[in-house]
């Protein structure tokens, strides 16, 4: 399985400061895996971020979470609050892919991982 399209939606939360961000990670075997980014009032701009932070992963496995984070942490600069914003969107997209690939929800797949 490799990740195929990262791709960024950016909404408006229905508030004059709130705006939120969808990810939607598409593999080549057809699993979407769906994650959440927010920055108060500049999604647009992080939904920017997510498609660049995205082009870095395509062709990767989805499910080798930790060592995408990694990658994706030291190839930039470390600690920029857009990249880290990105990234943690991404991050929720990819458990949900290896959820789903497993056929489990996420609380139950994050919940055996604690207790191993």
């Amino acid at each position: 399985m490799k990740i195929q399209s990262v791709e960024a939606f950016p909404c408006d939360g229905g508030f004059a400061t709130r705006n939120w961000l969808f990810v939607k990670i598409t593999t080549d075997n057809g699993i979407v895996g769906w994650g959440e980014g927010h920055d108060w009032q500049a999604a647009p701009s992080l939904a920017v971020a997510v498609e660049l932070v995205g082009r870095e992963i395509i062709g990767q496995d989805p499910r080798r979470i930790e060592w995408i984070n990694q990658q994706l942490w030291y190839s930039g600069r470390c600690g920029v609050p857009e990249r880290m914003k990105a990234i943690a969107a991404i991050d929720i997209a990819l458990w949900d892919i290896k959820a789903k690939s497993l056929g489990v929800p996420v609380y139950e797949l994050l919940e055996l991982l604690q207790k191993s």
